[in-house]
């Protein structure tokens, strides 16, 4: 399905229903709270899913961290000296 669609659809709706009273916009902020949750809910059950091998994630990490670190450290260490 194409997404912009639904995409001007409800930014139509919203620009035709911000005059109206305040009613509407709680029942619109409710209705958005359960679209969220259920995304979240979604997104949680397809991450879920996914086979990882724990051991190789946890030494990426370490390693991500690592080199995320020494990079910030180094561009501190460099600024330092320029100023």
């Amino acid at each position: 399905m194409n997404i912009f669609i639904p995409l001007i659809l409800g930014l139509l709706i919203g620009h035709l229903g911000r005059r109206h009273s305040s009613k509407v916009k709680k029942a619109l902020d409710m209705l958005i709270s359960i679209s969220l949750l259920g995304l979240i809910f979604l997104m949680g059950v397809e991450a879920g899913k996914v086979e990882i091998s724990a051991s190789w994630l946890f030494g990426a990490s370490i390693i991500f961290a690592l080199a995320t670190i020494t990079g910030s450290l180094s561009l501190a260490i460099m600024l330092r000296r320029m100023v």
